[in-house]
């Protein structure tokens, strides 16, 4: 199965960048919340970055609720499914993880606007 196609751009946090996520693994059982390094935004998801304490604690097709972002809780959680799992790349610390957030619905919200903002680097669709 492959990925689905990218239908808009994609934001590039700067690699020193300390933007986060904090979510909460939609689970019956009872989990905390983790914090996690937003990698790159776009209006359909986000690319995170766990470190390799916590890379089982989200797998592939996990669901999940964001319930802040660059620490400023939001009013509506969203909802996402881990698409997308990698566990190397040149700039990732040994154990560590990039994720891929698919959110279930596009959305253009202020936060995202916020976020663009303090993006270094646009990936085109």
């Amino acid at each position: 199965m492959g990925l689905e196609e990218r239908r808009s751009d994609r934001y590039v946090m700067p690699f020193e960048s300390d933007t986060s996520l904090s979510l909460r693994k939609a689970a019956r059982e009872v989990t905390l919340d983790i914090e996690v390094r937003i990698i790159d935004v776009s209006e359909r998801g986000f690319g995170i970055m766990i470190s390799g304490v916590n890379r089982d604690f989200l797998r592939m097709y996990d669901h999940l609720w964001i319930k802040s972002i660059d620490n400023r809780p939001l009013h509506d959680h969203l909802y996402g499914t881990i698409l997308y799992v990698e566990p190397k790349g040149y700039f990732l610390k040994r154990g560590d993880m990039r994720l891929g957030v698919s959110l279930n619905e596009a959305r253009s919200w202020e936060m995202f606007e916020h976020l663009k903002k303090k993006a270094n680097l646009i990936l085109s669709a």
